[in-house]
C-alpha cells in the first residue's frame, strides 16, 4: 500500500542504467498490465471495465512451449563428471554404493532411455529413463553395490548411449580415498 499513490497515468516502470565508463546509457521500460485499464489522476479505476487490449489479453490461449530436440551421443554434451569408486562405509552397504555424477553440458535436454555405464571389467549398469536437462545440470546415479568401480586397482568408467556409441571415457588410479569424489574433465 506503500506506493498506491503513485499508481496513475503514466506511473508504469522502467530503469536508466550508465555505464561504468560513462559514455553508455542503457534504458528499459516496462508497461504494467495493471495500468491496462484507465485510471484517474488519483489512480482509481476511471471505469468498472478493463480495456479491449486487457480482455484480449485475459483471453489469449497459454503460449506454446516450443519442444527443443532431445540430442544423443557425443554431440549431447553430457559427460561423466565424478566418481564416488570408494564410499564412506564398507562395501554391499545400502545407502553406501558407488555413483557416477554425469554433466549435460549442452544446451537441450537429452533422454537417457538405453544409456549404460561400463566399468573396467565391461560390466554393464543400465541408467534411469529420464530427461537430463542442459546447461550444466549435474544428476548422480547409483552404479552399487557390488563393488562395480574397482578402488584396488586402477578403473575406467564408459559412457555409451542407446545406440551403444560411447559418449564419454574417463580412467581412475586405484586407492582412492574413502568417500571423496573424484573429478574428471576439470579443464572444462
Amino acid at each position: 500500500r506503500r506506493w498506491y499513490r503513485e499508481n496513475g497515468r503514466g506511473q508504469d516502470g522502467g530503469i536508466v542504467m550508465r555505464s561504468p565508463d560513462g559514455n553508455n546509457w542503457k534504458y528499459f521500460f516496462i508497461a504494467f498490465a495493471g495500468q491496462a485499464s484507465d485510471t484517474d489522476e488519483d489512480g482509481n479505476p476511471a471505469s468498472g471495465e478493463a480495456t479491449p487490449m486487457l480482455r484480449d489479453v485475459i483471453r489469449a490461449p497459454p503460449p506454446v512451449t516450443p519442444t527443443r530436440p532431445v540430442v544423443s551421443g557425443q554431440s549431447s554434451g553430457v559427460q561423466i563428471h565424478a566418481a564416488l569408486i570408494n564410499p564412506d562405509d564398507p562395501d554391499n552397504t545400502p545407502g553406501y554404493h558407488d555413483r557416477v555424477r554425469l554433466i549435460n553440458r549442452g544446451n537441450n535436454p537429452v533422454s537417457l532411455a538405453g544409456w549404460t555405464v561400463r566399468n573396467q571389467d565391461g560390466q554393464l549398469k543400465q541408467l534411469p529413463d529420464v530427461l537430463f536437462h542442459g546447461n550444466g545440470a549435474m544428476r548422480d546415479f547409483d552404479v552399487g553395490p557390488e563393488n562395480y568401480l574397482a578402488n584396488n586397482r586402477d578403473g575406467e568408467i564408459v559412457l555409451n548411449d542407446a545406440g551403444g556409441a560411447e559418449v564419454d571415457r574417463v580412467s581412475y588410479r586405484a586407492n582412492a580415498p574413502s568417500g571423496q569424489w573424484i573429478s574428471f574433465h576439470t579443464d572444462q
